[in-house]
């Protein structure tokens, strides 16, 4: 794939070798993830505070936490983007908004993964996490944050294996919101920080797009997007009374990238149709074509910076090779495609 690396990318993959040492290991057989390092991992808890927690813990087991997560989270993209595949290459009946609902959670659970190899995801602790935590508290400000959405930040080394990780409450509640947010003010700033016009032309293009923000100036239009189309009657599930209703199939169907390039130039023709007066409530097919397009980028950047990180840390690739297997059994060949997924 060729693949645009300029002094954006090198910020991901700075970032994506800190997050996952040189130590961090993945065990097909049993892997560790986030949620099984916060019950049985080996940290302690520094402070707690209403802003959250400040943790200390071996460098190497936060990292293959992470792995673990990235992993299934992986397997969930394999799933989702096969069945948007095989929903658009068989000749049979689709619902548009489900097709749309599908596409949303590949593309979260893509988002997922690119803020966990960048050291800066969205997690879930439930009441039962927080009082776990609190119990571990060395030393406590005020009264301790509660349940909720919270940011996993990788914070500083304090020795050659151990470092610093930040669990900092946020603002809104909503985790959808939330995760959407940190991708997209994550793409803003490195776009910021390191893109220009003398930079990788593509690469500037395609960090750009990621960093859309809906002209109502929300980083979470991608929920809103889900939520209106999901759960809203009579908005996006027309096929049964015959109304005009999301043109996503016929969208998909007629468009072929060979490349991320490709997939950039239509991003950028498709944010052309939407104005400062075009809102989801009035034009969401417009905005679930973006998202289509928006899943895409997001997981041919997750792939190919974690083949990298994959193979300078030597990692275990036996679940990519499963991935591999899998894409081939379903009749569809992923390597090095961008969309549609099989050759020819």
């Amino acid at each position: 794939m060729n693949f645009p690396k300029g002094a954006v990318w090198q910020s991901c993959r700075n970032h994506a070798l800190i997050s996952i040492t040189d130590d961090s290991s993945f065990s097909p057989h049993n892997p560790l993830t986030l949620t099984s390092w916060r019950q049985t991992g080996s940290f302690s808890v520094v402070t707690a505070s209403p802003k959250g927690f400040t943790l200390e813990c071996s460098a190497a087991e936060i990292g293959s936490a992470i792995l673990g997560d990235i992993e299934y989270l992986f397997n969930h993209v394999a799933e989702h983007r096969t069945l948007v595949h095989d929903s658009i290459k068989r000749n049979q009946w689709n619902s548009p908004a489900w097709l749309l609902v599908t596409i949303y959670y590949w593309g979260l659970f893509a988002a997922l993964i690119w803020t966990r190899l960048l050291g800066k995801s969205v997690i879930y602790l439930d009441r039962q996490s927080i009082r776990d935590l609190r119990t571990l508290a060395k030393i406590t400000n005020g009264s301790p944050a509660g349940g909720g959405t919270y940011r996993l930040e990788i914070g500083k080394d304090l020795s050659s294996t151990s470092r610093e990780v930040i669990l900092g409450k946020l603002p809104a509640a909503h985790f959808h919101e939330c995760a959407w947010q940190q991708i997209i003010r994550d793409a803003k700033d490195r776009f910021d920080q390191y893109a220009n016009e003398e930079t990788d032309k593509t690469e500037f293009r395609m960090f750009k797009c990621l960093a859309f923000s809906d002209h109502t100036s929300t980083d979470a239009w991608p929920s809103e997007l889900r939520n209106a189309v999901n759960y809203r009657p009579g908005f996006a599930y027309t096929q049964v009374i015959k109304t005009p209703g999301l043109d996503l199939i016929q969208f998909i169907k007629s468009h072929h990238f060979e490349s991320v390039e490709d997939v950039v130039d239509t991003y950028e023709l498709e944010l052309g149709k939407i104005t400062s007066t075009s809102r989801i409530g009035t034009t969401p097919s417009s905005y679930s074509r973006i998202m289509f397009l928006k899943a895409i980028i997001l997981t041919s950047l997750c792939e190919e910076l974690f083949a990298e990180v994959l193979g300078i840390r030597r990692l275990d690739p036996r679940w990519s090779n499963k991935r591999v297997s899998f894409y081939k059994e379903r009749g569809v060949q992923q390597e090095g495609k961008i969309w549609p997924l099989e050759n020819g």
